[in-house]
């Protein structure tokens, strides 16, 4: 897995203080990176130089792959992410350069478009995906999307489906014993062990093809979750007493 976010060689002077010397790191998808040291050990320049509010004087900033030098941040008091493009009011622009008044050739503008190829879906793809967060930390994780703004359709179903789950699995037990109470002498075992097998693999495919649906809104998450389980074990029971009354 590649980082989503690094740095190599940073390296940030201030007169004869060398506040960065020669920084490495690594920021991976999902991960929180916390920044520790002591007073003067360079923090605040890293950040700084990482967020684009200073201009390193060696090294490089990468951001998905893509090598980023910053030259101007940026305050805003409001910004919203729009198809194409950040969407700011109340902005200042300060610019940077080496033997510049920042402050002093700063702009102020009302609004300001902001051209990005930056996505609803790629920030939440990158906070991680479902099945690497814990089950019983999927609630409240859900509330804080939702609450930041994003959509949670993706791990409401897959919390659903796990939910869901320990019913599909009774289904697949149901079926499999379905098609072993024939006696063996009674022959076929083999078309019969290979026709389980065939249906379990056809079960979890429409499984999965529900949770695609419900993901994409075509259909209720509750539908997405709980129909192909429900269904499974009907099935197995409808079998199964059918292979005993036989």
């Amino acid at each position: 897995m590649e980082p989503i976010l690094k740095g190599r060689g940073l390296v940030k002077r201030y007169g004869r203080v060398t506040a960065l010397d020669n920084c490495d790191f690594d920021l991976m998808p999902g991960e929180i990176l916390a920044v520790i040291g002591d007073n003067g050990a360079g923090k605040s320049s890293l950040i700084k130089a990482v967020s684009g509010a200073v201009i390193p004087d060696e090294g490089t900033v990468t951001l998905e792959g893509k090598e980023v030098r910053f030259t101007s941040p940026i305050e805003a008091r409001e910004a919203v992410l729009a198809p194409g493009a950040w969407e700011a009011k109340d902005v200042k622009v300060w610019p940077l350069g080496k033997d510049m008044n920042a402050e002093a050739m700063s702009e102020t503008h009302d609004s300001l478009t902001i051209p990005s190829d930056l996505t609803q879906e790629r920030i939440r793809d990158s906070f991680g995906q479902p099945d690497a967060i814990s089950i019983w930390d999927l609630p409240d994780y859900v509330a804080r999307l939702e609450e930041a703004g994003f959509s949670a359709r993706r791990h409401q179903v897959w919390f659903q489906m796990e939910m869901a789950r320990p019913l599909f699995l009774t289904a697949m037990v149901l079926l499999g014993a379905a098609f072993t109470m024939r006696h063996v002498r009674a022959g076929g075992t083999g078309v019969a062990v290979l026709t389980a097998v065939m249906l379990g693999f056809a079960l979890f495919y429409i499984r999965n093809f529900a949770q695609i649906l419900g993901e994409n809104g075509q259909i209720p998450i509750l539908l997405a979750a709980w129909a192909p389980p429900v269904a499974s074990v009907l099935l197995a029971l409808g079998i199964l007493l059918n292979m005993e009354e036989a």
